[in-house]
């Protein structure tokens, strides 16, 4: 089975950049546009990792990362928070202090930027 990636994100354009761009390095996507459809889909299939945008509607990004942190079985599944809306260093350290894996600015990173960054976290001990 090939490493699942979640994205939550709910910008269409924005996401579909990302999936193209996972799903040409191998990996497989599955796509969130709320916090409810990426809880839900974390039950159906477990990600290995998952690429959080802070603003999406309904619950906030790092509400769905309290809310997974809070499951036992998922407080294993990296989060990687993708956003433009937080700028505050204390708040991007607050995030890492809960046990996100990274904290990276929507628009000033490339695709190829993240896929480095996911193969850093899915393979530590090759980093």
């Amino acid at each position: 089975m090939s490493t699942l990636i979640m994205v939550v994100e709910d910008n269409v354009s924005i996401a579909k950049i990302w999936s193209l761009k996972l799903q040409k390095e191998g990996f497989e996507v599955a796509l969130a546009k709320t916090g409810k459809e990426c809880l839900d889909s974390v039950k159906e299939r477990k990600p290995d990792l998952i690429l959080m945008d802070i603003m999406i509607p309904g619950m906030n990004g790092v509400e769905v990362f309290q809310t997974l942190r809070q499951n036992i079985d998922y407080t294993s599944i990296p989060v990687v928070f993708l956003s433009s809306s937080v700028k505050d260093r204390d708040e991007i350290q607050k995030l890492l202090d809960m046990g996100a894996k990274a904290f990276l600015p929507k628009f000033d990173i490339t695709p190829a930027d993240l896929i480095v960054k996911i193969n850093e976290i899915l393979s530590p001990e090759e980093a």
